[in-house]
């Protein structure tokens, strides 16, 4: 599905639905558009006006965030 909006001329590529945990699911052609792989980290961006950008991070390995016990 791909829908062109006029004004702002953006092109939607896809839709994805929040699950109760608020992972979402790349549906296709995301994932092959940034060239994704499973275990891939991707990182949320925010651009100077304000909008979320989404990519494929160059960071290979992150910790969980998660401390030991």
């Amino acid at each position: 599905m791909t829908v062109q909006l006029m004004a702002d001329r953006e092109t939607v590529l896809g839709t994805s639905k929040v699950d109760p945990r608020y992972r979402i699911t790349l549906v296709q052609p995301i994932p092959k558009l940034l060239k994704v792989n499973v275990g891939d980290l991707v990182v949320f961006v925010r651009d100077e006006r304000g909008n979320i950008i989404l990519r494929v991070s160059n960071i290979t390995t992150v910790g969980s965030g998660r401390r030991k016990r």
